[in-house]
């Protein structure tokens, strides 16, 4: 039986995994918080560990249930124990931090499943025939205004994007330029960034976060067809092309699955579920971090480049 610890809050934890827990021959060796309102006293399952090396020696795989920076040490120590881990993104700060649990788990030969909170779902691809090469990407996401961290938003703002452009290319990055505008914070609020593939497909993305009103649209070309896919207005257009030049116009409403995050629940369960596959594809910790190397090098390439405004 594999056994479970969970770092951070584990109420919410608890609720997603209960079903899976039971159908997977999997248990829970308990939980460890640094706040002590975090106890769990009347859920007898799931003991109180006094410190975290406590729990991560008595556990086959570590999730770590919390969002800030300050538990990154605790997903490096699951690594070095040689435990299977489950972390949200939002642990890390720099490419650094993502190469150093990149070696360790390849080092360990654990699974290491990061979450991030999409914004596209991959059905979008089934829902409107996306099943060819992607030649021309071309992504505009402007959202309102907002005070708080604009820096931190703009960073997730484009690597939730950058998700959905990976996903269509599954290339490397031949070339990058990027450009940004601090126009009302003193972070950039609008990015622009070009990314030509090694497959010959080129990415258009510009992202704002001081935008009168929300725009989120999509724009994918192909050998026979353009799909323009509106998601703030949940609806999408295919053009089908012929050689002799003729075109038929679809059109595709209500789409509002495009926009489904995938949802902690089904990641946490997908975990889960490799622990006790015995047979288990090896997943590549390097493919957890895509998104979130490429935003970090578009937003060195604008902290280089930007301009204050007059």
């Amino acid at each position: 039986m594999t056994k479970l610890g969970i770092i951070g809050h584990p109420l919410n934890i608890i609720t997603h995994l209960q079903t899976a827990v039971q159908q997977h021959d999997i248990c829970f060796s308990g939980y460890f918080s640094e706040d002590i309102n975090n106890t769990v006293s009347d859920f007898s399952a799931m003991p109180e560990m006094k410190t975290a090396e406590k729990l991560i020696a008595e556990s086959d795989a570590i999730i770590i249930a919390a969002n800030n920076s300050e538990y990154f040490i605790f997903a490096t120590a699951a690594l070095k124990n040689a435990k299977h881990l489950f972390m949200p993104i939002t642990l890390l700060n720099s490419v650094s931090e993502a190469n150093k649990l990149i070696k360790l788990a390849n080092e360990a030969n654990v699974i290491l499943k990061v979450f991030r909170q999409e914004t596209v779902f991959a059905d979008v691809f089934r829902e409107i025939g996306i099943n060819g090469s992607v030649w021309l990407i071309e992504m505009h996401h402007f959202t309102n205004f907002s005070g708080k961290n604009p820096s931190k938003n703009m960073f997730f703002n484009l690597m939730n994007n950058l998700d959905f452009i990976l996903s269509l290319t599954h290339s490397n990055v031949a070339s990058l330029k990027a450009a940004g505008l601090n126009m009302i914070s003193d972070a950039p609020d609008i990015i622009n960034a070009r990314i030509d593939f090694d497959n010959g497909c080129s990415a258009t993305l510009t992202c704002s976060n001081a935008s009168l009103k929300e725009e989120h649209i999509v724009t994918l070309v192909q050998k026979d067809k353009i799909i323009h896919i509106d998601l703030v207005r949940e609806n999408a257009m295919i053009w089908n092309i012929t050689r002799q030049g003729d075109t038929s116009q679809t059109t595709v409403p209500g789409v509002n699955q495009f926009k489904k995050p995938e949802s902690f629940s089904a990641s946490l369960t997908g975990f889960v579920k490799l622990l006790n596959e015995k047979n288990r594809l090896i997943i590549n910790p390097e493919d957890n971090f895509k998104s979130f190397m490429l935003a970090h090098r578009i937003m060195d390439k604008v902290n280089k480049t930007t301009s204050q405004t007059v």
